[in-house]
């Protein structure tokens, strides 16, 4: 049994890869002999890498905010209650009147 060739672990060059796979090999071959293409092609896989990137950055301060607001729920839900208790202090003053 043959070893089983490395796999690839950049998240880089998996988007790539996807980006070239439903090319067939005439497609794929064409680009190699144009300059034009195969320099749209590198940098059409850079913009969708920097995409990646920043996708990347904005759900870790999605999640980052995430936690600061739920940690802040207990005080919110102490707040809440403490406000209807007001409230219905309030009303039932209102109704002695």
């Amino acid at each position: 049994m043959s070893p089983r060739p490395k796999q690839e672990t950049s998240t880089f060059r998996r988007p790539a890869l996807s980006m070239l796979n439903h090319l067939s090999n005439t497609d794929l071959g064409e680009i190699l002999n144009d300059d034009g293409r195969f320099e749209e092609v590198v940098n059409d896989i850079k913009q969708f890498e920097e995409l990646e990137s920043e996708k990347e950055v904005l759900i870790a301060g999605n999640r980052s905010l995430a936690e600061v607001n739920l940690e802040k729920q207990p005080q919110l839900e102490e707040n809440k209650k403490t406000l209807h208790e007001l409230s219905e202090r309030k009303a039932v003053k209102n109704q002695k009147k």
